[in-house]
């Protein structure tokens, strides 16, 4: 009998297939996403809003829920068919769990700010305490399907990890679109006697390119990348910037610029940290090349008032710190220490 019962319960024991939870767990974070382009929407387009209780955050929460029901419900599942706790939470998304219950716990925080304080408008919402928590734990709950996919031995879905880096990249996007090139067309708009301005948009340049370049870095040590991969991901992740100001012209510099990049990429020979010089080559050149690529499109279509020393040592420089940033992932060897 006692051979039966343990037979039993290592039948239960298989749990949810991981497989289907990471696509689950996706489509919920996707949801998420969306409800955060909607809310990100609203504040560009309907300045006076004024209450927490919108269709965009009904939206937005809604998310959020979704993110809630699918891990731990997963992990309740996995509980009930005989799984430890360490064997319940799915590989990975250990900082997901942390991300959902933080998310709901700020989402309450942040309908008790406006009832207190008022609906943020403008820069004031980027800033505001409780946005930026409900963001950071927003963050936690995204990153899990790349930190699983990143995290995990098994042969890695093209699809997914297209789909994790693209959820990445334009989520950061969205967060940080106060300073993004594609809400602000400083090219057209910002002469040279507005040192104040152009420097802003330099500022913003490097934080873009940075963020691109560290998601890319961390990508290709660890994956070798289809050819288009980085022409889904750059034109994917431009759509919804595409709304925030409508400047749809962004979508097509993303479909350019991640053209380059898988071309470069596949010219490289899929660079990968078993050759450092072309790793941190090719790293360097994926912001430079957007932002060429931005630049120029700009330029063309509606004119700048930005001298050719700027637009090209914009990239240029983005370029250099880019490539001092991929040298924390390959440091020159510590020297050994001799006695005396």
């Amino acid at each position: 009998m006692s051979t039966i019962s343990s037979g039993s319960s290592t039948a239960l024991r298989p749990g949810v297939s991981p497989r289907i939870f990471s696509w689950c767990f996706l489509a919920a974070c996707y949801s998420l996403l969306l409800g955060v382009t909607l809310d990100s929407w609203a504040h560009n387009h309907l300045p006076r809003l004024e209450t927490f209780f919108t269709p965009w955050h009904a939206i937005l929460y809604t998310g959020v829920l979704a993110t809630a029901f699918v891990l731990p419900g997963t992990i309740l599942v996995n509980r009930l068919r005989g799984q430890s706790w360490r064997e319940a939470l799915p590989a990975g998304y250990e900082v997901s769990v942390l991300g959902v219950i933080g998310s709901i716990i700020g989402g309450v925080g942040d309908m008790i700010w406006h009832v207190l304080f008022g609906v943020e408008q403008n820069i004031d919402a980027a800033f505001s305490p409780t946005h930026i928590a409900i963001m950071l734990f927003f963050g936690f709950v995204l990153v899990g399907p790349y930190r699983a996919l990143s995290t995990s031995a098994r042969a890695t879905p093209r699809s997914l990890l297209l789909l994790s880096f693209t959820l990445l990249l334009t989520y950061w996007s969205l967060i940080s679109q106060a300073a993004h090139p594609y809400t602000s067309l400083w090219v057209t708009n910002t002469p040279q006697s507005d040192e104040t301005g152009q420097l802003l948009a330099f500022v913003s340049y490097i934080l873009q390119g940075s963020f691109l370049a560290a998601l890319t870095m961390y990508t290709i040590r660890r994956w070798k990348l289809f050819f288009g991969f980085f022409t889904l991901a750059m034109t994917l992740s431009a759509l919804p910037l595409a709304t925030m100001q409508n400047i749809p012209l962004v979508i097509p510099i993303g479909l350019i610029s991640g053209l380059l990049m898988d071309g470069v990429y596949t010219l490289l020979r899929r660079p990968s940290l078993t050759r450092h010089d072309t790793f941190r080559l090719f790293v360097a050149a994926v912001p430079g090349l957007w932002l060429l690529t931005y630049n120029l499109s700009i330029a063309l279509v509606y004119g700048t008032v930005w001298s050719t020393h700027l637009l090209v040592g914009s990239v240029v420089v983005v370029c250099l710190v880019t490539w001092l940033l991929s040298g924390l992932m390959v440091p020159l060897p510590l020297p050994t220490q001799r006695d005396g």
